[in-house]
């Protein structure tokens, strides 16, 4: 079996922490619930705390859990 390394990408992300304040690609229900719509068309929640990352296409998203977004990306200098 061989090694591979993922290759270095930038992503424009923003973390989701509040319904009031949502970033660009979250809808907000009238209860509260929060969800972005991949590039699949799925409705998919998200959560409080919840990385935003768009996706290359500029009008789709998906969410990352924190302990993964910072475990896999770093803010680029």
């Amino acid at each position: 079996m061989a090694k591979y390394r993922k290759k270095p990408i930038v992503v424009d992300a923003e973390q989701f922490l509040h319904p009031a304040t949502s970033p660009r690609g979250v809808y907000v229900g009238e209860n509260g619930d929060a969800w972005v719509v991949t590039i699949h068309g799925v409705k998919t929640p998200v959560v409080p705390g919840d990385w935003i990352i768009m996706e290359p296409d500029g009008k789709h998203f998906y969410p990352c859990r924190p302990q993964i977004f910072a475990g896999t990306y770093e803010l680029e200098a």
